[in-house]
């Protein structure tokens, strides 16, 4: 007989006690005995905020500015030097092309913080503690690179798994709550699909690897929705132990030949993580503040909208500094102000568009600033570098001259740059180069931006549901492949 007990043990609901079978009986992320964390304990983190430029960040005028490089050319930033980029500059109330000169690349190279990171200019304090990445790879179409961005795996992996997934299981089998460990936060109306789902992705996970989603753009109706106004209160735990027990009843049609085991079925898994979810509701209530999920309006370069980027920010800021539940991965997808002709907030394929990829990035780090301590700074609800990663991440770059049918420029993988701020990373910093045609040169992957992040927060990456050492170019083991990691993504040096 089932009893509700069995349901929501089965569930995982019954104090979220019941975590999932797993093949190692460690939890998921414990480093086995004969490994150690290439990053020092007092080194690591406590949570993570990415913040993701869905699209494809232009690093010429942005985080890989190199004043003169492309000049005759026009090529890089001056490939819009004599039209778009005053114009653009112009706009947004700045005089003259203004840089900072950040630090050399590998190839020597002076690189600088261009006109469109100015939001950067003023807080010495953040591009003391700032790493730039070159990255590179070989999946030009965003369906592609997207998901291989943001989780390291190719479209059709089963472990194509976020970071979020890896970070709510991981924090999950070690300490079971009702509130989530890992958060994504996204502008559906802004962002088409593009596999976007691999944000949330769980690859060969359990249920219990699901984060939660919260769309922006609808947030200011979440508070509604979280009351259950469809469901009476005085009914609604015989109604979640009703649909529990369905749910139950279904997943034994899926026991194979009597023996317990049950199919694979990513549908179900889904069905059983929203039915967890759904019991809830109270408890992720109580940790979002309901001024928080209305999106300010905004003034900028010349426009006037909706602010998701700032409410976004602050409502990550405050989930992962939270004083009863604090979550230790945020993701906020960042489509910017005003929207890109291909999409989101930095797919500039058209001409004109330069105004765009400065007003989103400028937008993103004026309010990226708002929500981190300043030095003596002691507010409790902004981050603090030494505890938290943030990593600027996006699919690709674009490319260092103009596309001529469209007059924008198209999607580059050649040579691209993320950036790592705050947690292990010291100094301003560059991994790698890209030289005078565009050429990332000792360039990382997305993985090693994965296996690093994970390093970050102390959690052991080659897990069957996570990576190989193999993933990670020159690694001639597992303790290699860490070290050369970090060591690429945040320069530190076991």
């Amino acid at each position: 007989m089932t009893t509700r007990r069995s349901v929501l043990q089965m569930m995982g609901l019954a104090a979220l006690a019941a975590v999932p079978f797993r093949a190692s009986a460690a939890p998921f992320g414990t480093f086995p005995g004969t490994s150690s964390n290439a990053i020092p304990e007092a080194r690591r983190v406590r949570n993570i905020l990415e913040i993701y430029l869905y699209g494809g960040l232009s690093p010429w005028e942005s985080f890989y500015y190199v004043p003169d490089r492309g000049k005759k050319e026009k090529l890089f930033y001056h490939a819009f030097d004599q039209t778009e980029n005053p114009a653009a500059l112009t706009a947004c109330g700045i005089k003259a092309v203004s840089s900072q000169s950040f630090a050399r690349d590998a190839s020597g190279v002076e690189v600088h913080l261009g006109p469109f990171a100015r939001g950067l200019f003023e807080r010495p304090d953040l591009r003391d503690r700032m790493r730039i990445i070159v990255q590179r790879h070989r999946l030009l179409p965003h369906e592609a690179a997207v998901p291989f961005g943001i989780t390291g795996k190719l479209v059709g992996s089963p472990q194509l798994s976020s970071l979020a997934a890896h970070v709510q299981q991981a924090s999950f089998e070690l300490a079971p709550r009702s509130e989530p460990y890992s958060v994504v936060l996204m502008n559906a109306g802004a962002v088409p699909s593009d596999n976007t789902d691999a944000f949330v992705a769980t690859g060969i996970h359990p249920g219990t690897a699901r984060p939660l989603r919260l769309n922006l753009d609808s947030a200011g109706q979440l508070s509604t929705l979280l009351s259950r106004p469809s469901v009476q209160p005085g009914i609604r735990s015989a109604y979640d132990d009703y649909i529990a027990a369905n749910v139950e009843a279904f997943q034994r049609r899926l026991e194979f030949a009597g023996t317990g085991d049950v199919l694979r079925a990513n549908a179900l898994r889904d069905l059983s993580a929203s039915t967890r979810a759904t019991r809830s509701t109270r408890e992720v209530a109580a940790m979002l503040s309901s001024d928080l999920l209305v999106a300010p309006n905004t003034q900028l370069c010349g426009e006037s909208r909706s602010n998701y980027t700032h409410s976004g920010l602050r409502l990550a800021a405050h989930l992962l500094e939270h004083p009863a539940t604090p979550v230790r991965y945020v993701c906020m997808l960042d489509s910017g102000l005003v929207p890109a002709s291909g999409g989101g907030g930095y797919d500039t394929h058209g001409p004109g568009e330069q105004i765009v990829q400065l007003t989103n990035l400028d937008n993103l780090l004026t309010g990226l600033g708002k929500v981190i301590n300043r030095p003596g700074e002691v507010d409790p609800s902004k981050l603090k570098l030494n505890e938290t990663l943030i990593i600027i991440n996006t699919e690709f770059g674009r490319t260092p001259g103009l596309q001529d049918e469209l007059g924008g420029r198209n999607h580059h993988t050649n040579g691209y740059v993320t950036v790592f701020l705050g947690g292990p990373t010291q100094g301003r910093t560059i991994h790698g180069a890209i030289d005078a045609m565009g050429e990332g040169i000792d360039a990382a992957s997305p993985v090693e931006n994965r296996i690093a992040a994970l390093l970050a927060l102390g959690l052991y990456p080659f897990s069957p549901e996570g990576f190989s050492s193999s993933e990670v170019r020159d690694a001639s083991s597992e303790q290699a492949a860490m070290e050369l990691a970090v060591k690429r993504m945040m320069g530190v040096v076991s």
